[in-house]
């Protein structure tokens, strides 16, 4: 069993390694810290939990049954949110993934997701950040 994103989930990495994620139906965002942020791209590019668990670890060259139980903690959020659906794929497209992992100088921290208030709509680029058009509504990206 693999992961992907909600449609109705829109994502940003930001320069720093962190990210945010924007939660279209209630304009709610959650900001990811570099750790999370390393998770969420894994699990969307469709690796299975323990190849995001193994790959987080090289990574971060940190201890296997803490990380193990942080993946699995933040996926349990993510899904409870409605960020992250269940998806079976096939043998072959699981085999497809990569190993190639770069390891960090920076040290394990645990994965955090921050919740903030819902954020305003929008009516004009340019208000200090990027913004996301959907159906008509406009939301920021803070910077």
């Amino acid at each position: 069993m693999v992961h992907e994103k909600s449609e109705h989930v829109s994502w940003r990495k930001l320069e720093t390694g962190r990210s945010i994620l924007l939660d279209l139906r209630s304009g709610r965002y959650y900001t990811l810290n570099e750790t999370a942020t390393t998770i969420w791209e894994r699990l969307t590019s469709g690796a299975s939990l323990e190849d995001v668990t193994e790959q987080v670890q090289r990574m971060f060259e940190a201890d296997v049954p803490t990380v193990a139980a942080d993946v699995r903690t933040l996926t349990d959020l993510l899904l409870e949110r409605g960020f992250l659906r269940r998806t079976a794929r096939s043998m072959h497209e699981q085999a497809e993934q990569t190993d190639e992992v770069e390891v960090s100088s920076e040290p394990y921290v645990a994965p955090m997701m921050e919740e903030h208030e819902a954020i305003e709509q929008i009516t004009a680029s340019g208000s200090g950040g990027d913004y996301y058009d959907g159906g008509g509504y406009h939301y920021w990206y803070p910077n």
